[in-house]
């Protein structure tokens, strides 16, 4: 989960958690790439709108290093010209804060499930 909300951080940290994900929390991009090299996680819920590097940016850093995971997009902006990038760079969804916490579920699992090759 990286976003610069700790409010935000925390509520979906609890969500995930409660539905059975180990998850990790990270206030910004760097932060987030800075631990990758100890943990590689199954996927990524990220905030569009970042300090320093956006959310667009930390995804396309994701996928020029070949890491293919499933990624969620939460914002609290629904802009028409960050949607269609997030699904050029093959985000999971893009969602508008605040998200129901079933939707954001749900579109993880889809994204986990089809990572493994069950879909």
């Amino acid at each position: 989960m990286v976003d610069d909300d700790e409010a935000v951080r925390a509520a979906l940290v609890d969500l995930l958690e409660s539905a059975g994900y180990d998850s990790m929390e990270f206030g910004s991009a760097e932060d987030f790439l800075d631990a990758l090299p100890q943990r590689r996680p199954d996927g990524a819920v990220l905030d569009m709108q970042l300090p320093k590097l956006d959310g667009l940016g930390l995804l396309q850093e994701l996928r020029s290093r070949g890491l293919r995971l499933p990624v969620l997009f939460l914002s609290a902006h629904d802009s028409p010209h960050w949607r269609e990038a997030a699904q050029h760079l093959g985000a999971l969804a893009y969602l508008i804060k605040p998200a129901r916490g079933d939707d954001v579920i749900q579109a993880l699992q889809r994204g986990l499930v089809t990572q493994a090759g069950f879909a």
